[in-house]
């Protein structure tokens, strides 16, 4: 189809695909001349609020900036890789024909291009320009935010401690609680406040705010710490070996398990962990999940205030997904579908 357009009428092809797993695209669309953008390189995408801090939103929120689209999609990278559930997309971009991300891409074609040429803004942006928590008490605390213009909608959603997205569709799901803040004094600042901080641990706090073109800009998350006055914690990651070499399963099921406390935790999609509000002592860590032998590692000092960081946990596998022959979409060749599916298999994103 893009080859059609291409010939029938002469012009530039950009494809942006905000979809999961779409950097598996980029060797298929390859061509001299066209730009493909994918949302994330080999991994699920994230869709909180609706859309708002997916890849593709903050991307044309950078191109309505009159930024260029290497520019933009630079940007727009590395918002989304510093964030808490966001951090393992890989957005990606092939502007040389080549089919691949790397160095070599963005200064030839993409730098050049931006959204409808060169314009100037007919209104600004919606940006926040603070946000301001008051102190803890009886688990509320009141927020105040300051906004350029003002807002059809200023809200916030929370993210609880060891918060994991629903995981079972096809994208990562996130489902948060969120307050609205109100100007009840039309001076561009808007108050509200959050009455559940009952957990113990690290709360994210991020807020929106919308303006009457239904533009919308995102805070950095704000973290809001509960009963972690003279505790610490522990951190790491867990990587699957099989003998001696790293090899990649489902990180569905694997659970991190604090023995003196009972306190159970899943790690991430990139297999780290974090575990808050332990009182200082010596405590002992039960790794375990479909595949893996039972890990327990002993005498992690926790010191108050200080997160203890622990070396790469090896947990040996003890079994793997049968073998899928190498044609696995049985088409009687050998394609790079083939790989994906294997690759997929191999993972557990595929049943």
């Amino acid at each position: 189809m893009l080859n059609t357009y291409e010939q029938a009428t002469g012009g530039q092809v950009i494809v942006i695909n905000e979809s999961c797993y779409s950097g598996q695209f980029l060797s298929y669309l390859k061509k001299n001349g066209r730009i493909v953008v994918s949302s994330t390189l080999n991994n699920i995408v994230n869709y909180a609020s609706f859309g708002v801090e997916s890849f593709s939103n903050i991307l044309m929120q950078e191109l309505y900036g009159n930024a260029d689209l290497f520019t933009a999609f630079v940007k727009s990278r590395a918002t989304i890789r510093r964030k808490d559930l966001t951090a393992s997309q890989e957005p990606s971009l092939d502007d040389n024909g080549d089919g691949r991300y790397d160095t070599a891409d963005g200064l030839s074609l993409a730098v050049k291009e931006k959204l409808g040429g060169d314009h100037d803004m007919g209104a600004p942006w919606p940006e926040i320009l603070s946000v301001t928590p008051g102190t803890l008490s009886n688990a509320s605390v009141a927020f105040s935010v300051k906004t350029n213009a003002h807002m059809k909608r200023v809200w916030a959603s929370v993210q609880p401690p060891n918060y994991v997205p629903d995981r079972s569709g096809s994208y990562q799901n996130v489902v948060l609680e969120t307050f609205d803040l109100t100007d009840s004094n039309s001076d561009l600042t808007y108050e509200g406040a959050y009455s559940s901080f009952t957990k113990t641990g690290r709360y994210l706090v991020t807020v929106y705010a919308k303006d009457q073109f239904g533009n919308v800009a995102v805070s950095d998350p704000v973290q809001i710490a509960v009963g972690l006055a003279g505790k610490g914690g522990i951190s790491g990651v867990i990587s699957p070996v099989l003998e001696g070499y790293h090899v990649a399963v489902s990180n569905t099921g694997i659970t991190i398990q604090v023995v003196e406390t009972g306190d159970v935790k899943s790690i991430d999609l990139n297999g780290s962990f974090s575990i808050d509000g332990l009182p200082p002592g010596a405590y002992t860590l039960k790794v375990q999940g479909p595949h893996l032998d039972t890990v327990l590692v002993k005498n992690i000092q926790v010191n108050q205030g200080e997160t203890a960081k622990l070396p790469t946990i090896q947990a040996p596998v003890t079994s793997v997904p049968v073998c899928t022959p190498g044609d696995a979409t049985g088409d009687g060749k050998l394609r790079m579908d083939d790989a994906v599916y294997i690759l997929q298999k191999l993972s557990g994103l595929r049943q």
